[in-house]
């Protein structure tokens, strides 16, 4: 969760000075910002399944595969999509700020270019 905190342009200063102004640091922001918010997520989706789910697969004969892949994963799978979700918009964010300040080929780089233009001609 401490990690979670951290916003995603605090990982880019660590991107470069591992990969250099590389796609490597760029993927290595959006991963950074984006999977610990997933992985809580994930967590909360699996612990907040109703025990009595599992108790009654136990009672009918399931073994803790058969629990994990017919009971737990259908009963959670609302929070899985709605921390994939929010996953997501997290790796979108890092993904602008990772491009913005490496100014690689990719967004970044065209918004910055976009910019300097503009500005010659005003």
């Amino acid at each position: 969760m401490g990690i979670q905190t951290l916003p995603s342009i605090c990982w880019v200063p660590f991107s470069i000075l591992w990969f250099g102004l590389t796609e490597q640091a760029i993927i290595f922001v959006v991963i950074m910002g984006s999977a610990f918010s997933m992985a809580v997520a994930t967590d909360n989706a699996i612990q907040n399944v109703p025990p009595i789910y599992k108790k009654a697969a136990l009672t009918m004969g399931a073994n803790q595969k058969q629990i994990y892949w017919k009971v737990i994963l259908p009963a959670s799978l609302p929070e899985l999509i709605s921390g994939l979700k929010q996953g997501w918009s997290f790796a979108w964010r890092a993904l602008m700020s990772g491009e913005v300040m490496t100014t690689c080929i990719g967004l970044g780089q065209t918004l910055s270019t976009k910019r300097w233009v503009i500005n010659q001609f005003q």
